[in-house]
């Protein structure tokens, strides 16, 4: 019986010693900022005034989540996006935006771009009061091309 009790007792002090190590401290992760951002073509563009507008085909957000200290589970970034009413939408380019086309991938200047250029625009604000923090030719992902399996012998 003596023996019974024992193998109880270390089971249990397994199980919580395993259960303790398992938990997370949720001041081990650290948050970013989310970055919100729109992609369409370009319908309106002053240079000079550093203002863009687009129709807005496909909106979204991304937050980069990273956990502190020892690294277990590392870092991970949780993306939403969901097509877009194809509403304009002006922005005033910040002082610190950048801007990347194909051909000037480093050094670009609003003034590279032009009207129906497709871009990506990383962005803060709401409403009717939008700031561009970086302006891109945005690329869309070629499709996927179904995997077929290999024929059976």
């Amino acid at each position: 019986m003596k023996s019974s009790w024992n193998l109880i007792v270390t089971i249990a002090a397994l199980f919580g010693a395993v259960v303790a190590g398992a938990q997370v401290n949720s001041s081990r992760y650290q948050q970013a900022p989310k970055e919100n951002w729109c992609v369409g073509p370009i319908v309106a563009l002053d240079a000079a005034a550093g203002m863009l507008t687009i129709e807005v085909k496909e909106s979204g957000q991304t937050a980069a989540t990273q956990t502190a200290g020892p690294i277990r589970l590392g870092s991970f970034i949780v993306a939403s996006s969901s097509p877009s009413s194809e509403l304009p939408r002006t922005f005033q380019c910040a002082p610190q935006c950048r801007f990347a086309t194909s051909a000037k991938p480093a050094g670009a200047t609003l003034a590279d771009f032009k009207l129906g250029d497709i871009v990506r625009v990383t962005c803060t604000g709401s409403n009717n009061n939008w700031s561009a923090q970086q302006v891109v030719h945005h690329t869309p992902a070629p499709p996927q091309q179904p995997q077929q399996s290999p024929p059976r012998r």
